[in-house]
């Protein structure tokens, strides 16, 4: 648990467009919420899922550029 909190602490240090914001962690005797930032327009996960046929490289290159700048 102590692990983390640690992870918590860093996560709200970072502040980067590509990465969705965590703001607060309420933290009860058997839940733990996290308030984040809206991210209405879904993951890459989702991302991928839409395209059957993939991603041309130039997208592929475009998002992969920002989650190495996110990083």
């Amino acid at each position: 648990r102590a692990h983390l909190f640690q992870e918590v602490r860093c996560m709200k240090l970072v502040q980067h467009p590509n990465v969705v914001r965590l703001y607060d962690v309420i933290d009860t005797q058997t839940k733990l919420y996290l308030i984040l930032e809206l991210g209405d327009g879904g993951d890459m996960y989702d991302y991928i899922l839409k395209h059957e046929n993939g991603v041309d490289e130039e997208t592929a290159k475009k998002y992969f550029r920002q989650i190495v700048h996110a990083i």
